[in-house]
């Protein structure tokens, strides 16, 4: 008897401290929303908000239900902003892998007119820093070729500012910034402001010391006092007249081979190539997507079963539109390298 009711009792408190666990997370993915999210000013995506409110009455009524499960009603909860950027990672759960054999930074010299460039991420740690620099410093090299490859397969983004720098290495700083300067007259970013967004900045540029990180602080600090909703970043730099036309340093055919886990700064990257010039041709299977919402900061859930992700921006008058993928112009299996080599040997008849 006495066995039975310590049962009981054990049963009443698991119960307890699940569903305790299950209102907390909620509650705090809700609040951190509410608190960081661009999207509750978006003019602009004036249903964000009232989905917000809508959904989170929706599961904080299944979460009143001890027999519902804490996961599934946050992951249901979380899918109602179909937003890549806004994501909860459990822990113990083992991530989908669509490449099992994860590839290097590096630059393979397919022949003699075509050059493969390997670029698995754009969030790499310190080690693969030195291969990445190696490709900066060469690439410019590469600007006569009659090929240049870009491998994105498995990239799943990570710091933009990194596909930048290919871009500006690649094309010369003075065309690159005349070409975004062209495209970016109407471009611009919404920093949702935040003590926590802040503060969430300000590790970013003590870990990569970036100059442009340092200018969003700045700025941010400003608009925290005064008690904006956002800090606006100009994405044309006025530093460089776009008077006179520079010619484009690059002669060689750009091909992207693209896959299914490619988003956020990997879409980016393809953006700015495009933007650069006409000269691209994209290989492979088509992209995930992203909202306009992006660069995600990652936090700890209440429970510590797993992380919750959400974006801290938001992009204004981009050309890719909200949640638009990219589609390859020649669809390929990229697991299959030989079919994509001899498909970009077909693109070069002099390949040597």
């Amino acid at each position: 008897m006495i066995f039975l009711q310590i049962f009981f009792i054990f049963i009443f408190l698991s119960n307890c401290q699940n569903n305790n666990h299950k209102n907390n997370d909620l509650k705090f993915i809700h609040d951190q929303i509410q608190e960081n999210h661009p999207g509750i000013f978006n003019k602009k995506d004036p249903s964000f908000k009232k989905n917000l409110k809508y959904n989170y009455i929706k599961a904080q009524q299944a979460a009143s239900d001890v027999s519902q499960n804490n996961k599934q009603i946050i992951n249901t909860f979380i899918s109602t902003f179909n937003d890549t950027h806004l994501s909860v990672h459990w822990y113990g759960e083992k991530p989908k892998i669509l490449n099992s054999n994860p590839k290097q930074f590096q630059i393979k010299y397919f022949s003699k007119n075509i050059v493969w460039i390997d670029l698995p991420s754009f969030d790499f740690a310190k080690s693969q820093q030195q291969d990445f620099s190696l490709i900066l410093s060469k690439i410019k090299n590469f600007r006569k070729k009659n090929i240049i490859i870009f491998d994105l397969r498995g990239n799943q983004g990570g710091n933009s500012e990194y596909g930048s720098k290919l871009v500006d290495n690649l094309f010369g700083l003075d065309y690159a910034k005349q070409q975004r300067g062209l495209d970016y007259k109407n471009v611009y970013i919404d920093w949702r402001i935040s003590i926590n967004n802040l503060n969430h900045l300000k590790n970013l540029y003590e870990q990569y010391k970036s100059p442009w990180i340092k200018n969003i602080i700045e700025g941010s600090e400003k608009k925290l006092q005064e008690n904006q909703p956002y800090y606006t970043e100009l994405l044309l730099d006025k530093s460089l007249s776009t008077n006179i036309p520079l010619l484009n340093p690059v002669k060689a055919k750009i091909i992207v081979i693209i896959d299914e886990k490619n988003v956020s700064s990997t879409l980016d990257f393809i953006d700015e190539l495009k933007i650069m010039t006409p000269n691209v041709i994209l290989l492979g299977k088509t992209t995930r997507a992203d909202r306009l919402y992006m660069e995600v900061r990652t936090i700890q859930l209440p429970s510590k079963l797993g992380t919750f992700s959400f974006p801290i921006k938001v992009y204004r008058n981009r050309k890719r539109g909200d949640n638009v993928p990219y589609i390859p112009d020649f669809e390929i299996d990229t697991k299959d390298t030989t079919k994509l080599e001899n498909f970009i040997l077909k693109c070069d008849p002099n390949a040597q």
